[in-house]
């Protein structure tokens, strides 16, 4: 995160918890990202090995004291107007052997990611009437707190963030990724995971006799160019 905008987010928290939150009340993305590095980073918490991909997310959540809710986003607009939201995902730390960390040109030790990071659910007819500027996936990835763990058994290690915002230089390839991938449906009437080189569309759900559903996600590409901003 550049210096211009941890100092914005600091004083966005400090302005934001002039405000009394009530209870149940869900805080912004800078008290989130305040609370987060005095109270949480370099700490561990008990987040079970399950087929609930998203437990050590939902841990996170509580941790930040996000109250369940149905909005759209996790956080609370704060004195900036704009709402955020909260990703957590796996990462493991490289060796000399490694694979990925000779693709990725990383130093030993660094912490890499395997895996993509699901958005938000499309449904492929509406995609093609939605400009990127109107569309949900706008709408989750204006102001994301991106926060990676990493697991030893049945314990999470939690590690340091980044904020997301559309003044990040990967803004741009999304917002293309998202028009290339409206194109290829546009032309074809279906959507392949190999469109868009930090975004893609791949079904999601159970699988099986369920009605297939579709959404979008983070490529492991863009979450390493995130943490890793010369690959």
């Amino acid at each position: 995160m550049d210096s211009l905008l941890l100092l914005a987010t600091v004083a966005c928290a400090h302005s934001d918890d002039l405000r009394k939150r009530k209870h149940g009340e869900r805080p912004t993305l800078p008290q989130c990202y305040v609370h987060y590095h005095s109270e949480i980073l370099g700490t561990s918490s008990f987040a079970p090995k399950c087929k609930n991909k998203g437990a050590a997310g939902l841990e996170l959540v509580r941790l930040l004291g996000i109250p369940k809710s149905s909005d759209c986003l996790d956080c609370a607009a704060g004195v900036d107007g704009i709402p955020g939201e909260i990703k957590a995902f796996p990462v493991t730390e490289t060796s000399s052997g490694s694979h990925l960390r000779k693709a990725f040109n990383l130093a030993v030790g660094d912490y890499i990611t395997e895996a993509s990071v699901a958005i938000t659910m499309v449904d492929p007819t509406t995609l093609l009437a939605t400009p990127f500027e109107s569309s949900r996936l706008c709408k989750k990835i204006k102001n994301v707190l991106f926060v990676p763990y990493s697991r030893n058994g049945d314990s999470v290690l939690w590690l340091k963030p980044t904020i997301f915002t559309p003044r990040h230089p990967l803004y741009a390839q999304i917002k293309n990724d998202y028009e290339t991938i409206q194109d290829f449906y546009r032309k074809n009437q279906n959507t392949e995971s190999r469109v868009g080189r930090l975004l893609q569309v791949r079904t999601k759900g159970t699988g099986g006799k369920a009605k297939r559903t579709y959404a979008f996600y983070f490529r492991r590409q863009f979450l390493i160019q995130l943490f890793h901003p010369s690959n």
